[in-house]
């Protein structure tokens, strides 16, 4: 029987490395759709943004269904965890409708699914992790992570000057 403290780490340095690979393979693929995004984050009424103590360069876009039950379950810690970084959300819904969290998410039509996903399947709940001047951004999770787990890959990408400068504008 394992030590769940030893999983818990075991767990945490595998979402690190694959953080990392996640992040070198979108890097390359950052520049051309960074155009695209401009026009799909810009600053419009309807997604959540912390207005507190921003990182002002980076924001996270959230891709969610209001009938998925891991986005129910996701979406409260997502918020709760980015306002402890400080970083505004930019919510859209695949369905149209909000969460509690997201009460009034913006709508993740065809073209920004394509720009996020590429040709991969849409899975969500996703964050992706941007920076707002650039639009460049890379993954930051695909499905429900657990609070010790979001604030790790926070963490990990905030820390990483590599990654910031690849998106940098």
């Amino acid at each position: 029987m394992m030590n769940k403290r030893w999983t818990t780490n075991i767990t945490l340095s595998w979402v690190s490395a694959l953080i990392v690979v996640m992040m070198e393979i979108t890097v390359a693929y950052a520049a051309p759709v960074a155009q695209t995004i401009a026009a799909l984050i810009a600053d419009k009424a309807g997604h959540e943004v912390n207005t507190t103590r921003q990182h002002s360069d980076w924001g996270l876009v959230y891709i969610f269904s209001a009938h998925c039950s891991h986005c129910q379950r996701f979406s409260p810690l997502l918020a709760a965890v980015s306002s402890e970084y400080a970083l505004p959300v930019y919510a859209y819904s695949v369905d149209g409708q909000g969460l509690p969290a997201y009460p009034t998410p913006l709508i993740a039509d065809d073209t920004l699914l394509h720009v996020f996903y590429g040709d991969q399947a849409v899975l969500y709940p996703a964050t992706f992790f941007i920076n707002v001047h650039s639009k460049r951004f890379v993954p930051l999770t695909r499905g429900a992570l657990d609070a010790t787990a979001l604030r790790h890959t926070l963490h990990t990408i905030l820390s990483n000057d590599g990654v910031k400068e690849a998106l940098a504008p």
